[in-house]
């Protein structure tokens, strides 16, 4: 904020309309705006420092008495304009979040000065749905209920609003207090543009609510409800409380009792747009009518890529046969899954009957089958985080037990099937996960050598306390002088358990050393090798801390009680967690 020039920055309103599918806006009102008054504002800057300008910090701040000392001087200052974006005192505080300084304000005020618009068109009421503040938005829909129903930016009204910023309760509370959107004000299609942006939000609750309150929507905007359901990413079972799988049926139970031809239209979505030729200058291209139409936004398939198997299930249990639907590729949804590594949606493959043979014997517009599938990385498989480390391992895991799953499902003649390329289904898999492959093993032989350092290291310490002890030798019998203790039994089984298992661990880290690195040593041995190198190396730490802890209680015992009880409990401990 600039005070020098006694300007003052606008609150800032972002309201995020970005969609995941073309959802339309509501209407816009070419109505004018109901500004404050801007006298203040228009070359007086003495009146403007001694008014405008503290009242101003005063709403940022919530400072109540100071904004009560000047509003007993100064009435009229509530419906005036104190900031350059035309807001006056109730936008800055409602969107500050001062809820008393709001509710004594509002008692200063008319029900036409809580109406007023700041530069953006957006009453108080809309600040308050964009930022969230429920308790505000009471204060001033119970003072005035027709602020409900004045659009705001864009034409927007204050619900619409809070289901773009995905504030739940706000838009709970706007919608029971809206009349469940059926005041005159509310047409078709600005309800179902709350219904779309509740769902996209993920406010699947009130998005159920607003179809049982108006089931007309279930149909009209059935389509498009469908598509910001299908990629929801799938987290596991779902029971039959949750609110996106009961919207999901109540909307498909709608949809199926159009005509099929109409569900099938649904289903596969709105055709992909021909890009035109760079260097064609004609204003209107004529399409071919030879040209084949793309589809890559069939319902079915966005649901597979995502793994929405929940979805996948609700849409074919009455009609099993959509299961063979093809895309425009020549696969079905089982290849969509296969490439994704969905195997909740693979799974269902074995339930489907006879029909499960004509799909794994499909092959795409490549030459590819399922098994070639596998070997080819999606970005889901090839992210950042998984390339480099032992996040390259992991993967180069789990692709060869994916890659042996799906081998076990296709005929044996298709397993070394060539596509158009040339390539067998091993081959292409071994081309694409080269990277994948050579980092894994990068990252296997560093972490092969760092273990085998603190093996060494291990060993050498473990040995050297096995063979001298605390007190020394008996001159005459040649014994250990306290090897009658209890203690001493412990610390020699300590020391001679971590120094076996970290010589384990040298051997088991040389076998891998001298691994050939190939498809089995990655999908079993070479994980298994480096968590029993792990687990043995942290057991025979333990150990030699068990054996610490017993020469210390050996060397103090009997000295001062506090002590030896203190070491004797940890040593305790410590040897019955190794023992399990």
């Amino acid at each position: 904020m600039n005070t020098t020039s006694g300007k003052l920055r606008s609150v800032e309103l972002n309201v995020i309309s970005q969609h995941q599918i073309n959802i339309p806006s509501a209407p816009s009102q070419s109505l004018p705006l109901n500004l404050p008054c801007q006298d203040l504002l228009d070359g007086r800057s003495e009146e403007y420092l001694r008014i405008c300008f503290p009242l101003y910090k005063a709403s940022m701040k919530g400072d109540w008495e100071a904004g009560k000392d000047i509003l007993d001087k100064h009435k009229e200052v509530v419906r005036f304009s104190i900031n350059t974006n035309f807001e006056t005192a109730l936008h800055v505080a409602v969107y500050k979040g001062n809820t008393l300084f709001v509710k004594n304000l509002v008692a200063f005020m008319e029900n036409k000065d809580m109406e007023l618009q700041n530069s953006s068109s957006n009453t108080a009421l809309c600040l308050a749905a964009v930022a969230g503040h429920v308790e505000m938005a009471e204060i001033l829909v119970n003072r005035n209920k027709t602020l409900l129903d004045i659009a705001g930016s864009e034409g927007k009204l204050p619900l619409y609003m809070a289901t773009l910023s995905g504030k739940h309760d706000m838009v709970k509370y706007l919608y029971e207090n809206s009349k469940r959107m059926t005041g005159n004000f509310w047409t078709h299609t600005s309800r179902g543009c709350v219904l779309l942006s509740c769902v996209e939000a993920g406010l699947f609750d009130v998005a159920l609510q607003i179809v049982n309150d108006s089931p007309e929507l279930a149909i009209n905007s059935g389509e498009c409800v469908l598509r910001l359901l299908a990629p929801q990413k799938y987290k596991g079972f779902v029971d039959e409380e949750n609110q996106a799988l009961k919207l999901l049926k109540v909307i498909w139970a709608n949809i199926e009792k159009l005509p099929k031809p109409k569900i099938d239209d649904i289903l596969r979505g709105p055709a992909d747009e021909i890009k035109e030729d760079e260097n064609q200058t004609a204003p209107e291209v004529e399409i071919p009518k030879d040209v084949t139409r793309k589809y890559s936004s069939r319902i079915l398939f966005v649901a597979a890529k995502m793994g929405n198997v929940v979805f996948i299930l609700e849409l074919i249990r009455q009609h099993p046969e959509r299961v063979l639907e093809l895309n425009d590729n020549n696969q079905s949804i089982f290849h969509i899954a296969v490439s994704y590594r969905h195997d909740y949606i693979y799974s269902l493959m074995y339930e489907i009957g006879s029909v499960k043979d004509s799909i794994v014997n499909l092959e795409d517009v490549n030459g590819n089958n399922m098994l070639h599938l596998v070997g080819i990385l999606r970005e889901t498989t090839e992210s950042n985080e998984l390339v480099g480390g032992v996040g390259a391992l992991l993967q180069m895991r789990q692709d060869l037990i994916w890659f042996q799953e799906v081998k076990r499902i296709l005929p044996v003649s298709f397993q070394e099937k060539k596509n158009t390329a040339g390539l067998s289904p091993c081959e292409l898999f071994n081309e694409n996960h080269k990277v994948v492959a050579s980092t894994a093993e990068e990252w296997v032989k560093k972490i092969s050598s760092e273990l085998m350092l603190v093996a060494v290291l291990i060993v050498t310490i473990s040995f050297a306390a096995s063979i001298t002890f605390a007190g020394g030798y008996n001159q005459v019998t040649g014994l250990p002088m306290f090897y009658k203790r209890k203690s001493f039994g412990i610390f020699t089984e300590a020391s001679r358990m971590s120094f076996m298992q970290a010589t384990i661990s040298i051997f088991v880290v040389l076998s891998i050393i001298i691994s050939r690195y190939g498809r089995r040593d990655f999908m079993r041995s070479i994980p298994m090798k480096i968590s029993l190198v792990i687990g043995s190396l942290s057991m025979s730490m333990m150990n030699m801390v068990v054996a610490y802890f017993c020469n210390s209680y050996l060397l103090i015992e009997n000295k001062d009680e506090q002590v030896t009880t203190i070491i004797e409990t940890v040593t305790w401990i410590l040897s019955q967690w190794v023992s399990v």
